[in-house]
């Protein structure tokens, strides 16, 4: 789990997406208190068939 603050979160946000995407869980924190946590989404994906 990595701690980085909404300024960071801000300015990194295409990095922090790809470290979330691997499964690392970000918490972003205001003045040093953790306001958000991103981790990743596990839903299976549904196969569709086109007529």
């Amino acid at each position: 789990m990595r701690e980085v603050g909404t300024y960071e979160a801000k300015t990194h946000l295409p990095e922090l997406l790809k470290a979330v995407e691997t499964g690392e869980t970000i918490v972003i924190t205001r003045r040093g208190t953790p306001s958000r946590s991103w981790c990743r989404l596990l839903i299976p994906r549904l196969r569709m068939s086109l007529p």
